[in-house]
């Protein structure tokens, strides 16, 4: 972490902590004797997550054919790798105060999850076994900006005014005007929280992959996400069209490694895998959203 952005994250006493019972959840799903059972019993305590659960199994973005009635059930529909990303979807969206300005808190939230499920799709064709690790990892990459929301509010104003006009790198217009980039203070943040390195190496490097210090695989796979997403429009604020992030070439030499056969149909395949699911997501975004 730069010394800059450890100075930052030690000044900011205002940074939102994990709901407890997100945490507790994302402890117990990672012991591997972790029961369907301990986590409805936890789910339970709390309302308004076991009703988001409930509603969740009954839709689309599941297609289960039944109404599903019990916590039981729509655990063991859903499963308990997803169990954990919705729970984090829900602690990360709902934990962050909405503050009235240009920044789209809806179309930065449909990105991330746009981008959790492409890295999850992705996870297969480049023999990715824990996908769970990757959609976290796609969900919270460009977690400073939120940050910076809250925090260098009026600046951050004028952060997204200039970007979306300007044909220079968001983050060099961030470095510019606010001294810090989004990937540092999302480090910082991913750090406080004690997530594991590799996801705080995606969320630090996601803009320049190949210097991931943990794992290179998981930082390549989130930067081709993001950038996918960007092309084909899942964006998490509106930008001039030059300005969007590219695909890093050392990056994309570094995955055809991993898939001998990578090609530029791949990506076509991806992304066209990624819009047929649009519908769940607005559906998935609009259930887990509570914010307007």
């Amino acid at each position: 972490m730069s010394e800059k952005a450890q100075k930052f994250i030690n000044n900011i006493k205002s940074l939102p902590t994990l709901r407890p019972i997100a945490a507790k959840i994302m402890q117990l799903l990672h012991d591997k004797n972790t029961s369907i059972h301990q986590i409805a019993k936890i789910i339970q305590m709390d309302q308004s997550l076991t009703a988001l659960i409930l509603k969740l199994a009954n839709s689309s973005f599941y297609g289960c054919c039944k109404e599903i009635s019990t916590l039981r059930h729509a655990v063991i529909i859903i499963g308990l790798d997803d169990i954990k990303n919705i729970v984090l979807c829900d602690a990360l969206i709902n934990s962050f105060p909405v503050r009235k300005g240009s920044f789209d808190y809806r179309m930065f939230w449909e990105h991330s999850v746009y981008c959790a499920i492409l890295c999850k799709i992705l996870s297969k064709p480049f023999n990715y076994r824990k996908a769970g690790e990757l959609y976290v990892a796609g969900l919270l990459h460009d977690i400073g900006k939120i940050v910076m929301v809250q925090v260098f509010y009026e600046k951050f104003e004028k952060v997204i005014s200039i970007t979306a006009k300007s044909n220079s790198s968001p983050l060099e217009i961030e470095k510019e005007i606010l001294g810090i980039t989004h990937p540092d203070i999302g480090m910082a943040l991913a750090m406080k929280w004690n997530f594991p390195p590799e996801i705080t190496d995606a969320i630090a490097f996601h803009h320049s992959p190949l210097e991931s210090e943990h794992n290179v695989d998981i930082t390549c796979i989130v930067h081709l996400a993001n950038a996918l997403c960007w092309k084909i429009g899942f964006t998490s604020i509106k930008t001039a069209n030059k300005s969007q992030p590219k695909i890093d070439e050392g990056a994309w030499e570094y995955l055809k490694n991993k898939k001998l056969d990578l090609n530029e149909t791949d990506l076509e395949q991806f992304s066209f895998e990624l819009q047929s699911r649009t519908e769940e997501v607005q559906e998935f975004i609009s259930l887990i959203y509570k914010k307007h």
